[in-house]
């Protein structure tokens, strides 16, 4: 998987990281090894090498779980973790990170769906600075600074053309606040990484550098804009806007609570942006931290199970320093549509993701196929295109993308055929017949 498809997918998808990727069905026993070496190649000991499991919710929106597990390099600058597959719901990005005074860090990515073996690199460190300052150009002081995506290497170059870290709530890897005078600085930057920011402060916008674009076969801006080379890094953090609203049942105007809702812009930040909020019991929401522009409000789909309600979104344009208040998101049943996966044997396949999307929009959903290989997805009426199903192990057939139309009280039906993919397994032994680990 390319960090192109991993942006444009669930931290945008909105967002950073892709959802859409299924793993292993059977959890199962991986490791991670390798050395820290400094710009000479030679090993460094004492480096502390941070392995960051990361798993995000649907959407890329926040980041479920964090976990993270700590070793420091032996003498020879070697290293090793070993974790298990994730099962076949749930997808992780994960990081490793060194760091050692001196150094600059150095980073990789593994996927976990099988062994790895990684040199990280350690050059010389350098300082990534800027300074942040309100509309009016005037510092912003105790202002949070992110960076948000940190790159090395060339997004358009194939599974292994970029190594990233993703800075995101509450993973706190490079985060600082800034001086009265309003400036921030980040150490321990390789020289060739590329960078995008994420600043907020109470009463202020929520600001992020990293503007993916909407479509996600627009793949026309490539984050990381800001180097340790960058001149005049200057982030304008202007006072908030804010939004409340309410959501109701659309032929009773009852209250509906427990809706989780985002608030995105024309290029949403994600993970690095405004964060979603849940409808409250009497079924209002808010959002704060906006800029002055148009933002869309959305639910937000479980891929697990059916949503319960399908929302009406509601465009609202804001205006710094005011609340666009009275906001009615409308909730209704919407219709069904059901996806049966099955291989070529025509047996069901259980955990194979179901991607769709709005025939004359960007809205998109997704879902899971059950133990009858039946992913189910609540929408609201419209046509709707069907972009294909996803599972680790299979082959999807040409992208042949089928479209459905969506009415209310019904259930629209189609299947998807998955193909095996062919596996050789065997025993590597050595001369005396024994099995050879590694």
């Amino acid at each position: 998987m390319s960090m192109q498809r991993v942006i444009s997918g669930v931290l945008v998808l909105s967002c950073i990281f892709s959802a859409n990727v299924s793993a292993a069905d059977v959890p199962k026993k991986i490791t991670c090894s390798g050395k820290v070496v400094d710009d000479g190649n030679r090993p460094v000991a004492g480096a502390k090498v941070t392995l960051y499991q990361l798993t995000p919710d649907v959407g890329g929106n926040e980041l479920k779980n964090v976990t993270a597990e700590e070793q420091v390099t032996r003498e020879d600058g070697g290293f090793s973790f070993s974790a298990e597959t994730a099962g076949d719901k749930q997808y992780r990005f994960n990081m490793l990170v060194a760091a050692k005074e001196g150094y600059a860090i150095g980073w990789d990515n593994w996927l976990m769906r099988e062994d790895k073996v990684m040199m990280l690199a350690m050059g010389k460190p350098y300082t990534l600075s800027g300074v942040v300052v309100d509309d009016a150009g005037k510092p912003v002081g105790g202002a949070e600074v992110r960076i948000s995506v940190l790159l090395l290497g060339d997004l358009q170059g194939g599974p292994n053309g970029a190594k990233y870290i993703a800075s995101a709530e509450p993973l706190d890897l490079l985060k600082t606040t800034t001086g009265d005078n309003g400036v921030f600085a980040f150490n321990g930057i390789p020289a060739e990484a590329k960078a995008e920011f994420a600043v907020k402060k109470a009463g202020r916008a929520t600001i992020s550098t990293f503007k993916p674009q909407q479509s996600l076969n627009n793949a026309s801006y490539v984050p990381g804009q800001y180097t340790v080379q960058s001149k005049d890094i200057r982030i304008i953090l202007p006072i908030e806007a804010k939004i409340e609203g309410k959501v109701v049942e659309k032929d009773t105007g009852k209250a509906v609570s427990g809706v989780k809702l985002i608030c995105t812009g024309e290029n949403p930040g994600g993970q690095f942006g405004v964060k979603p909020v849940v409808s409250k019991d009497d079924g209002t929401f808010s959002f704060d931290g906006l800029e002055a522009k148009t933002y869309t409000i959305r639910d937000v789909p479980s891929r697990e199970k059916p949503a319960e309600w399908v929302i009406k979104p509601a465009t609202v344009t804001t205006t710094a320093g005011q609340m666009s208040s009275g906001i009615i998101l409308e909730a209704s049943e919407g219709g069904m549509l059901e996806v049966t996966i099955r291989d070529n044997e025509k047996k069901p396949v259980a955990g194979a993701s179901v991607s769709v999307r709005g025939k004359d929009s960007n809205q998109g959903a997704s879902g899971v196929s059950n133990s009858e290989g039946i992913a189910a997805v609540r929408l609201a009426p419209g046509e709707y295109i069907v972009q294909g199903a996803y599972k680790q192990g299979y082959s999807s057939p040409p992208r042949e993308q089928q479209t459905v139309t969506i009415e209310d009280g019904k259930t629209a039906r189609l299947e998807i055929e998955l193909k095996g993919v062919p596996k050789i397994t065997g025993i590597v032994r050595d001369p005396n017949g024994r099995a050879v680990a590694g």
